[in-house]
């Protein structure tokens, strides 16, 4: 006895229905495949940022309290705070050249670096070992020494915002440091946001970094990550 066979129509129901199958499937996959992306460019970007809070972090560590920082809030011309000030460095962390004892100065401030065509706004941070320090004490020119440098380097990528401000205790509260006091900053209160890879990917010029403020901000508030806190400098300075 013959068997039915297929007829065209039949067959023709059956190729459309598994290419349904199959578009379903590759659409899913696609999706997972956006979302994987998403996760490891968030996990990028939280192991960056931790990497670099490590280093601001023991820096605030083996700064000096009791000495001036020098501090340039934010400008309309400027992408964030500059913030400066006396660290203690052991001289075999220093180059051989530079160690001429252990107190040292740094500097940390937003620049933005191109690359592959695209802006990219960085948290940077220049470092001025003993020699350099000792010599302009002497000469009466540290501000100098946390002046922006061309051999300063990058410590986090994609920084929306960065923010520091000294602070003083009195009565048991934070203040605000100033500078005409005789009192030198104990602490300082500071901010850092960084966009995450999808977000900073949008990113191409400096305007657009500067307009990443106020509205859109709060739009793409889950595009960003943040830190922040009142760090105790820890040494106290010799006097």
């Amino acid at each position: 006895m013959r068997r039915p066979a297929f007829s065209l129509l039949e067959l023709l129901l059956a190729m459309t229905a598994a290419m349904m199958v199959l578009l379903i499937a590759a659409t899913a996959l696609g999706d997972a495949g956006e979302k994987c992306g998403r996760v490891k460019a968030g996990v990028g970007t939280r192991r960056e940022f931790r990497l670099g809070l490590v280093e601001w972090n023991a820096d605030l560590a083996s700064a000096v309290s009791g000495m001036p920082a020098h501090i340039y809030a934010r400008q309309e011309h400027e992408a964030g705070d500059r913030f400066g000030f006396f660290l203690l460095r052991p001289p075999s962390k220093q180059s051989e050249a530079g160690a001429l004892g252990d107190l040292c100065a740094v500097i940390y401030y937003l620049k933005d670096l191109e690359a592959h065509g695209q802006a990219v706004r960085c948290l940077t941070r220049g470092l001025r070992e003993s020699a350099e320090v000792y010599a302009a004490i002497k000469e009466g020119g540290e501000e100098k020494l946390f002046e922006p440098r061309d051999t300063d380097e990058p410590v986090m990528f994609g920084v929306v915002t960065f923010r520091a401000r000294a602070k003083i205790r009195k009565a048991g509260e934070w203040k605000d440091w100033d500078k005409k006091e005789e009192e030198k900053p104990h602490a300082v209160d500071w901010r850092i946001e960084v966009a995450r890879r999808d977000l900073e990917q949008r990113l191409e010029t400096p305007a657009q970094w500067d307009a990443l403020t106020g509205e859109r901000k709060a739009r793409d508030a889950k595009q960003i990550e943040v830190q922040s806190g009142i760090t105790v400098f820890g040494h106290e300075a010799i006097r």
